[in-house]
């Protein structure tokens, strides 16, 4: 062919061949410009699936305009040959390229957005390629163009199909029934010849981006009956990808299910630019690892993490919110909070959040740059944490009251003693406005020193929670009222006036002129005013499903970034043998927490949603609500009384805090007990008439008491001291009463005689929480991570001897808040009621984007 002109095309020299054609640098002597010409060979023309691809391409290019995608100039015939007029662009193919290794970080950004542009602009004209492959993407020095599209495919709609599926496996010159294209990067539904779309590229783009990242082939096997294997069973590694969105994107892309993937090239490029547009300056400048993943945390985080991101494709006609789900896989010995906390750092790099790990509750920190998961030291039990404006402190609340610590790490320094909790903010000259004990809106400088009320003209008994200060620091928003009577208000700190805004909680200000706030499980959202304090519009969801409890389950960034904490986590319970054998024990599925079995192990009551009490009938599995429909506010930590009939629990309802009684039937709804703040109810002694519980006291440490309601009397101390004591149960002859503290510096299970004085023994020795009894007395159990540990215990007299500590099992079980215990032990003390995660994947956190596109016009 060379030297021969074609039409006017003067062909000049061959510079590349592939199944479809052989490509020449031509010159078009009309117009005087390099071209390009595609040749279908004399020795291909005879057959018919081979003409049918080439007359495809030419369709399917002829009908595409866009920079990432060569151009089509002319199609022509003379004699014998067919040939297709492109555009000429110097440079080489990805495929080259990556023989040299993998790709820095930054081109792998930059190149894979503008592969999903092109692969978007396709699919805007319903142009599917499926062929993309590093052989097809052409890397020039202005940018990416898409090549080949002999194998494209016109499609109606994602769901329209026909019989050139079929050709993904045809005859080639060579032997029958030979792959067309390259094996490793078709799609699981290509290899099958079912339906393909626009998530068919998106697969190859993901194993194309692989091979960028690690320099390696996504799926590679030695032979084709392995490596389709390996490509229908997925990806099961990656997780060395650094930064972790990356790691998460790819996977996405590579599910083997369609459903799973992304929606569009759209989302993907956007992802993308988000990386590139949030990877800390320090990061962008050097090459290193690129790994699948974002922004879950916790413990499991991420091992499913969460979320959803609403993005504005900028390619796209109409503006559009565009979900994304994320999942980030924690360490495993990491969990998330009972009651999670989470706050971002103002540049939206940093997420902080309540966890735990090995049993130990206290903050965690993760950057979105990488996935490393990092646990502040001296933040245990802290809850509610909020960064500095500059974001390199950290303020949060513990058992000692209101404190910070660099973020980096380091000694806390302790600011306001005593029962502070309930949010605060960090304002841009230094100063903290907090909630103090729920009452009372206080502020103090973020140096120390004396607090000073803040003035708000509202009732006495107003309950404060989750305050944010504007902009200006003139005037903050804040949750008022009981939980399930809450409400968005905001107060003058100038005038002291306040003014309910709307239904719902944790009000936050983005820097899009929004409030956002938590209302039913959804993130809503609604134009704001700060200087007038004023709504504009109308609030509207913008986030459903979304983890409702009484704590920080979202927050802003100051880019207005949306990070929030699914409501994802639905869980089973089970029966676990002492061999860690588990089997369903309801095939329902709930929040499920505290799982207790009654003395005749015929029935089981738990927290459901984080507020309920149920009872469940393990025979029949049908449930009893013990709490009422009307009932607002919080019950948790279920307790039988001896004889079976009654169930005592924690409860905040209506504004009244204490322990509630609930006859076992819910003949009668719940009444109260005991009147006081956060009483945790551990047991019941033997004859019924005490209740061992833990508190925290305004002193600051959590301490163990007993109580006798027919008695009179108000609750009698029992194990006062400096440290933290917790989750107390009697013994089955009542004559000892074991419990976790802290006084050695981490959480160990004790045992003490009761009532007292008398010996104490250390049970655990390698650190241990939440203790329950065998029935029969013999064994004390406690968690330690994921293990079940075990003693057996022999009294004598007044002695007590425990054995040494051994793994009755390992598992995955939720150990929720580690002061009370998640499981319990049958009457022969063979198999433990336990709570397990119903999804493969853990909890994970969402990135939310663009998430103001979802609003309607505001007024």
């Amino acid at each position: 062919m060379i030297g021969r002109t074609l039409s006017h095309y003067k062909i000049l020299e061959k510079i590349g061949s592939g199944g479809m054609g052989d490509v020449y640098k031509a010159k078009d002597v009309r117009l005087g410009r390099t071209v390009a010409v595609k040749i279908l060979p004399e020795r291909l023309a005879d057959s018919a699936e081979r003409r049918e691809r080439f007359d495809r391409e030419a369709r399917a290019i002829s009908q595409l305009n866009h920079p990432r995608i060569c151009t089509l100039y002319d199609v022509g015939s003379e004699g014998e040959v067919d040939y297709l007029v492109l555009e000429y662009i110097e440079g080489e193919t990805l495929a080259e390229r990556l023989k040299r290794g993998s790709l820095p970080r930054e081109k792998v950004l930059e190149y894979g957005i503008q592969i999903a542009e092109g692969l978007e602009g396709a699919h805007r004209a319903r142009i599917v390629h499926r062929d993309l492959k590093p052989a097809n993407i052409l890397l020039t020095k202005s940018g990416v163009k898409l090549l080949d599209f002999g194998l494209a495919k016109l499609v109606a709609s994602p769901s329209v199909s026909d019989a050139s599926d079929a050709p993904t496996v045809e005859k080639s010159l060579t032997k029958d029934q030979a792959l067309v294209g390259t094996l490793p990067y078709m799609a699981p539904e290509q290899l099958e010849g079912r339906t393909v779309d626009a998530r068919t590229d998106l697969w190859a783009f993901g194993a194309v981006l692989y091979e960028m990242v690690t320099g390696a082939r996504a799926f590679d096997s030695a032979g084709q009956a392995s490596l389709v294997a390996s490509i229908m069973k997925g990806k099961e590694d990656g997780s060395a990808i650094e930064p972790p969105l990356l790691n998460e994107l790819i996977r996405r892309c590579l599910s083997v299910d369609p459903e799973g993937r992304w929606a569009s090239a759209s989302d993907v490029q956007h992802v993308l630019s988000w990386i590139a547009g949030n990877a800390p300056e320090a990061a962008r400048s050097r090459p290193r690892p690129i790994g699948l993943a974002i922004a879950t945390l916790t413990a499991g985080l991420l091992a499913g993490w969460l979320a959803s991101i609403h993005m504005r494709p900028t390619s796209t006609a109409e503006p559009r919110p565009s979900r994304m789900e994320l999942s980030i896989p924690l360490p495993a010995t990491d969990d998330l909070a009972r009651t999670p906390d989470l706050a971002v750092s103002p540049d939206g790099r940093l997420l902080v959040y309540t966890g735990t790990r090995d049993g130990v509750s206290q903050l965690f920190r993760r950057s979105l740059d990488h996935s490393e998961v990092v646990a502040i030291p001296g933040t245990e039990d802290a809850s509610a944490p909020f960064f500095s404006p500059d974001g390199e402190w950290l303020a949060f609340f513990s058992i000692g009251g209101l404190k910070k610590v660099a973020v980096t790490g380091g000694r806390p320094v302790t600011l306001v003693r005593g029962r502070a909790g309930g949010g605060g903010s960090w304002a841009a000259d230094d100063s903290i406005v907090y909630v103090e004990n729920r009452k009372k809106l206080r502020t103090i400088s973020a140096d120390g020193g004396p607090s000073a009320p803040v003035s708000m003209v509202v009732s006495d008994d107003t309950v404060y929670a989750d305050p944010q200060l504007l902009p200006d620091g003139n005037a903050v928003v804040f949750t008022l009222g009981y939980p399930g009577q809450e409400r968005v208000a905001v107060g003058s700190l100038k005038t002291g006036s306040v003014q309910v805004l709307t239904e719902g909680r944790r009000p936050r200000f983005s820097p899009t002129g929004h409030l956002l706030f938590v209302r039913a499980g959804s993130i809503w959202a609604v134009g704001f005013d700060p200087e007038r304090l004023e709504l504009r519009g109308t609030p509207d969801p913008i986030v459903e499903g979304v983890l409702d409890v009484f704590s920080a389950t979202f927050d802003v960034s100051a880019r207005g970034a949306l990070f929030c904490i699914p409501e994802t986590r639905e869980r089973a319970l089970v029966w676990v043998d002492r061999e860690g054998r588990s089997t369903l024990l309801t095939s329902a599925r709930d929040q499920y927490g505290s799982p207790r079995l009654s003395p005749d192990g015929t029935r089981v009551a738990v927290e459901t949603s984080l507020k309920d009490i149920w009872v469940i009938d393990v025979e029949r599995g049908s449930r009893t609500r013990l709490t009422l429909e009307s009932a607002t506010g919080n019950n948790a930590v279920p307790v039988w009384t001896p004889d079976g009939t009654t169930v005592t629990s924690f409860g905040l309802n209506d504004g009244v805090s204490g322990v509630y009684s609930t006859p076992a039937d819910g003949s009668r709804p719940p009444e109260p007990i005991l009147i006081r703040d956060y009483p945790i109810p551990g047991s019941w002694s033997p004859d019924g008439r005490t209740l061992a519980f833990h508190d925290l006291p305004a002193g600051g440490n959590r301490d163990i008491l007993a109580f006798t309601p027919t008695s009179g009397e108000p609750p009698r101390p029992f194990l006062v001291t400096p440290f933290n004591e917790r989750s107390p149960a009697f013994s089955p002859d009542g004559r000892w009463l074991a419990y976790m503290s802290d006084e050695s510096g981490r959480d160990e299970v004790y045992v003490r005689a009761y009532p007292g004085p008398g010996p104490k023994a250390s049970v655990s020795t390698e650190g241990g929480i939440q203790p329950v009894w065998s029935p029969d007395g013999a064994e004390l159990f406690y968690r330690l991570g994921e293990s079940m540990m075990v003693v057996a215990v022999e009294t004598k007299g007044e002695a007590l001897r425990t054995s040494k500590p051994r793994v009755l099992f390992r598992g995955r079980y939720l150990i929720g808040n580690p002061n009370n215990p998640n499981y319990s032990v049958t009457s022969d003390g063979q198999r433990f009621v336990m709570v397990q995660d119903a999804q493969a994947s853990s909890p994970h956190f969402g990135v939310v984007l663009n998430w103001q596109s979802a609003l309607q016009d505001e007024n």
